[in-house]
């Protein structure tokens, strides 16, 4: 059976818009992000989104915590788990 890491599915789960995915629409973040100045609550919301969607998706990891940066347009993620720190970017 084919199974990517949890780095690629981390980044599929990021990149991927709520609802398109016909079998799992529930897959990805949602739309309400997009073009919205990056306030603290903002932040807060979307970190909220992230550790709900690894926590569904993404089982082989245990997130203790993430931090959000963004600069030059773009977001990286710096995930803190059990077994090791993750770096992703989002441009």
């Amino acid at each position: 059976m084919y199974q990517i890491s949890v780095e690629q599915n981390l980044q599929r789960i990021l990149t991927t818009h709520k609802f398109t995915l016909p079998l799992c629409p529930n897959f990805g973040l949602s739309d309400s992000y997009i073009d919205k100045p990056l306030t603290q609550d903002l932040m807060l919301e979307l970190k909220d989104e992230i550790l709900e969607q690894i926590a569904l998706y993404e089982p082989r990891i245990k997130v203790s915590d993430i931090t959000l940066a963004f600069k030059d347009s773009v977001l990286t993620l710096h995930i803190r788990t059990q077994e090791e720190n993750l770096t992703i970017e989002l441009s």
